[in-house]
Formats: C-alpha cells, structure tokens, sequence
C-alpha cells in the first residue's frame, strides 16, 4: 500500500453524549453538595485530558477526576453496566447515540432533563435529541462527526485529476486513473468498520431501522443498501482500493506511506 489520496474519515452523523451515569457516587452530579464537587468522568476519545484539565482550571468549586477506558464496543459499556450494577459508577460517562437506548433500558443513566434543557439551543435539533430517549435527556452530545472527502491535492495533480470526485461515478473513474497509473496506489481502502458503510447506506436513503406501532423493523436488503454494496464490491473485485481491517496497525502504517 503506496499512498492514499482519498480517505473518508469517521462516520456519518455519529454522536458521542457524555450522559449522567445512575448510581453515582457521593458528592456526584446528582448530588446537592454544600462545598466542593467531585465528579468522576469516563471516556476514551482523544483529548479528553486536556479538557478536563481546562475546566478544572476555571471551575474552582468542581473537581473532574478523569479515567481512560477501552472504547464503548471493546469493553467500556460492559464495564459501566458492571459499575451501576455494583453501585460504584461513575458521574459521567461517554456513551454513543447508538446505545445510549440500552443504557436507559437497563436503567443505567440518571434524567438529565431539566439540567440540559438550557443548553438545547447551542447544538442543532436533531444532535440535541439524539442525547434523548422517549422524551427523556440523559446527556448532552460532544463529538458529532460528518463523514467527509479528504484527499491529497498533489497526489491528485500526480495522477492527472484535476478537481476532486464530485459524484460517486467519477470517484470510480478516478480509483480506476490511480491504480493504473501506480499498481501500488489506491484511493482509500475499504475495511470491515460497520459505521463507515452504514453512513454511506444512509447518504443513499437506506433506513435499516424504523418502527410501526410497537415493533421493530429490519431492512438491510433494500435498494439503497444494495446500491452501495454493488458500488463498493465492483471496486474490490477490480482491486481499485485496499482491504484491509479498519483500525489495524497495517492501515495506518498504509497512510504514513
């Protein structure tokens, strides 16, 4: 793997909350304290030390203790259930927009209904209510990341293309002009991160999830989905861009190639 003009970093509209986590210790969030609060916050997301180390600079009266744990999927979720249940969880907590929902099920989140309220108006409606669960607010969010197009300008001016892809066919002709140009070269890879290709399902219209009366429904065959499979599988099959394990050391060693 030579170099990578292309890249589609994080994914389509996911929101980190930090939401108030049930069970809190004493002197926590949900408390009324009379002197000085303690709060202790969980998270795994890149710079989270140096934001609470800021906020504990300019909040004298409140004192953020913060603890690095594995991501939500590889191990954090399980262990904040574990900690409500044993009753020593933390203040605060990072949950994604996806599981917050289980975590309100499993009764694991305090309401912080009243207290967000008042800050609705700084984010866009729709990040606001995905901190909410059937009317009620458990957080607020902190990390809503579009998926984006970012690509190398002079590898691009290399290959002979002049403008970046500004339809998913000339993405195509354009994987096609820098493999053949360099077998080495592809303009991204496609890995095995479920978010990725759910943000793409969803920029095609796809809707995996919806609801009818009290069920559920499940779509993964629909048209927009199969659309973006076929589109992504013709690219695989003519070794057009690299597969790879997303977030495995070799991918990045790819990049810094």
């Amino acid at each position: 793997m030579k170099s990578r003009p292309f890249r589609a970093v994080t994914l389509a509209m996911a929101i980190t909350s930090l939401a108030a986590v049930a069970a809190c210790g004493s002197g926590g969030a949900g408390d009324e304290a009379s002197g000085p609060v303690d709060v202790e916050f969980w998270g795994w997301a890149p710079g989270y030390e140096k934001s609470v180390e800021l906020f504990n600079a300019s909040h004298p009266g409140t004192k953020v203790t913060y603890s690095k744990i594995s991501p939500g999927s590889k191990g954090g979720y399980t262990k904040m259930l574990s900690a409500v249940k044993a009753g020593n969880a933390p203040c605060l907590a990072s949950v994604g927009f996806e599981t917050l929902p289980t975590f309100a099920a499993a009764g694991a989140l305090q309401d912080a209904t009243a207290a967000a309220a008042p800050h609705a108006k700084e984010y866009a409606p729709w990040a606001f209510a995905q901190s909410s669960v059937a009317g009620h607010t458990y957080g607020l969010p902190v990390d809503i990341a579009p998926m984006a197009l970012i690509y190398r300008k002079d590898l691009f001016t290399k290959y002979g293309i002049t403008q970046p892809p500004r339809t998913w066919d000339e993405y195509a002709a354009d994987a096609a002009t820098i493999h053949a140009a360099d077998p080495n070269a592809y303009i991204t890879y496609f890995g095995n991160d479920a978010y990725n290709f759910a943000g793409l399902a969803w920029q095609a219209g796809a809707k995996w999830f919806t609801t009818g009366g009290d069920r559920w429904t499940v779509d993964l065959d629909d048209p927009a989905t199969k659309k973006v499979t076929a589109f992504w599988q013709n690219l695989i099959d003519k070794k057009l861009v690299k597969t790879v394990p997303s977030f495995d050391t070799a991918l990045y060693k790819g990049m810094g190639e």
